[in-house]
């Protein structure tokens, strides 16, 4: 499957555009299930830029006209969610022989299709 937009492994020089699209992103897609003080509280710990799913290989970005337009990722960590504010470690490395899969690519996201389509997934590129 190739996506209208491409598709690329994000980069550390994308975090601080990463930083701005996020809260935006929440505050549009999210304000349907979540109140206003839900989102801002989950703004950072939940919902912000996890700097080790990058380091890792397994954060994307999506572009337009040179513009990141949309970003998402998974872990293959034992952190379950969000973003590293306040997190104190990386996380293990999961074995996905014993351990239960996390935060697999969601095929209900375009971003999960195409990633899983050209597979791009799972395995961090460079655990401890």
């Amino acid at each position: 499957m190739r996506t209208a937009f491409p598709l690329r492994l994000a980069r550390a020089e994308d975090i601080s555009d990463l930083e701005r699209l996020i809260p935006i992103s929440v505050h549009a897609l999210q304000s349907a299930f979540y109140s206003e003080a839900q989102r801002r509280a989950a703004l950072g710990p939940v919902f912000g830029v996890d700097r080790q799913l990058i380091r890792d290989g397994t954060y994307f970005v999506v572009e337009h006209g040179g513009l990141i337009v949309g970003c998402g990722g998974w872990s293959g960590r034992e952190s379950v969610f969000g973003g590293d504010a306040g997190r104190p470690e990386a996380g293990k490395v999961l074995d996905p022989a014993s351990d239960p899969a996390r935060g697999g690519p969601s095929l209900s996201t375009p971003i999960g299709r195409a990633a899983v389509s050209e597979k791009r997934f799972y395995r961090p590129a460079n655990p401890p």
